[in-house]
């Protein structure tokens, strides 16, 4: 063989095993301990196990791929590396190195950066590390899964970093929204030092405050009583704050605060602050602020004011409250049918068998009131948002002999028990032939909202009445559509 022959013979040789190496090479995981480096990162320097480059004065892009994503200048791991398996989550080290491996792609697996935060718990992040997370949170494509990562973000510190996009005027709103949301729920958020920092960017204008104010109620705790205390009371008699915009939060939710939720309701400084007070701070089973709430039914209150106590009454709930309402209930007069109204606000989460049968002796004591078709009638809606499935023999009764108004609510009141009323169908179903469309209306309703291949059979039975108006027609039609969908597959 010549010896040109030959050195071609070697070359591919060389070149075939270099191939057959990055192929073997390709199929597998780098082992445990590799160092990952960094695309085009600096030449040498930094301290060990230092990052390497800078995330400074870099033109970001938002596809965050290349030198656009937040990795190091010139682009950071290929979008096809593969993360490493065996990862050991327990070790500090492996943590830092695989988190680091992660945010270096041009397009970081969030749910698995999720984990890795979950299992540092509040332990600090490294600076580095840390400015690569907040960099990709600001240009990331993907906030939504970006964000739900840093729920699992236990380092306190970082209530600073995401600090600086609520300052920064430029901030878009895309991201100042995500920003409040984390604020709201990432783990290493301590409650007091999040309301004491977000209280002083506060405008003093609810409909700006909105979601600031948000985020301190759903914290929770003595500084967000306290602040929430102080906006109300700053607003005054001013302006229309809706308290509605709080009614998901339990702010009063540690014992310090509830005693400074009972000295904010005994000294508030008008009946409208009273108001906001009691639609801000008493939520569904607030039961430690039941006796300063008793202190605040009397006599002499204005109406707007009675009908808001009584309200909270029944979100606190327990036997004090229920006692106070039912007597009330059957009092007549003004505070009666206030009473009644509040009643039809009580939790359904947090109602007893007990709470919800004495709730049903309402409908035999009616009579003792001066409007007894409205207490029926609001007995029954009552009922039926509580689910009181031992009342349905007593609701079906006030359907079959009760006036027009009274049926309809018995008969709606079953609906909103829902699948547990099924026993009841027939008996609903029964009253069709003789009702008027009215009722009618509200027995198709029901039987949508009860559910079950009983209640198809009778609604399919109904569709075939070519005598019943078009708007009843499709009202059959509608409920039809939506029992078939309930059905089993």
């Amino acid at each position: 063989m010549s010896r040109p022959a030959f050195l071609i013979l070697c070359a591919l040789a060389l070149g075939a095993g270099v191939l057959l190496s990055r192929f073997l090479g390709g199929t597998s995981s780098p082992p445990r301990d590799v160092e990952f480096e960094q695309a085009d990162g600096p030449a040498g320097g930094g301290d060990e196990g230092s990052l390497g480059g800078t995330l400074a004065g870099r033109d970001v892009g938002l596809d965050g791929r290349g030198s656009g994503g937040p990795t190091n200048a010139g682009g950071g791991l290929p979008s096809g590396a593969r993360t490493p398996t065996g990862i050991d989550l327990s070790d500090p080290a492996q943590r830092k190195q695989h988190l680091a491996f992660l945010l270096a792609m041009a397009e970081p697996d969030w749910a698995e950066v999720r984990q890795v935060l979950a299992a540092m718990g509040s332990e600090p992040l490294d600076p580095e590390l840390k400015a690569r997370l907040f960099e990709w949170f600001r240009t990331g494509p993907r906030r939504n899964e970006i964000g739900q990562a840093l729920e699992m973000l236990g380092d306190p510190s970082a209530v600073e970093s995401f600090l600086v996009f609520l300052d920064d005027k430029a901030t878009p709103p895309d991201l100042r929204y995500a920003t409040i949301q984390a604020l709201a729920t990432f783990r290493g958020g301590d409650p007091d030092t999040i309301v004491l920092a977000l209280e002083p960017r506060l405008a003093g204008d609810w409909r700006t405050d909105v979601y600031l104010l948000q985020v301190m109620a759903q914290r929770g705790g003595t500084e967000a009583t306290r602040a929430l205390v102080r906006y109300i009371e700053r607003l005054g008699d001013t302006g229309d704050f809706q308290p509605g915009i709080l009614r998901h939060y339990v702010v009063a939710n540690t014992p310090e605060s509830i005693e400074l939720a009972k000295e904010a309701l005994a000294s508030a400084s008008s009946p409208e602050v009273t108001k906001r007070l009691l639609a801000s701070l008493v939520r569904d089973g607030s039961a430690a602020l039941v006796p300063s709430l008793l202190e605040l039914d009397r006599d002499g209150q204005p109406d707007a004011v009675r009908l808001e106590v009584l309200k909270a009454l029944a979100r606190a709930g327990g036997e004090d409250a229920l006692d106070r309402l039912l007597a009330h209930a059957t009092s007549g007069g003004t505070t009666g049918r206030m009473a009644l109204d509040a009643i039809a606000q009580l939790p359904r989460e947090i109602a007893t068998v007990k709470e919800r049968e004495r709730i049903r002796d309402l409908l035999d004591r009616a009579g003792l009131t001066e409007d007894p078709e409205n207490t029926r009638v609001t007995t029954l809606r009552t009922l039926g948002e509580l689910g009181a499935v031992e009342s349905m023999d007593a609701i079906v009764l006030h359907a079959e002999r009760g006036t027009p108004r009274v049926a309809n609510a018995a008969i709606e009141a079953l609906g909103r028990i829902g699948s547990k009323a099924q026993p009841k169908v027939d008996a609903i179903a029964g009253l069709y032939a003789r009702a008027d469309e009215a009722q009618r209306f509200a027995i198709v309703r029901a039987l949508a909202g009860i559910g079950g291949s009983k209640a198809l059979a009778w609604v399919r039975s109904w569709q075939d009445d070519t005598s019943v108006s078009n708007q009843l027609k499709t009202q059959l039609r509608a409920a039809a559509g939506r029992l078939v969908q309930q059905e089993p597959r």
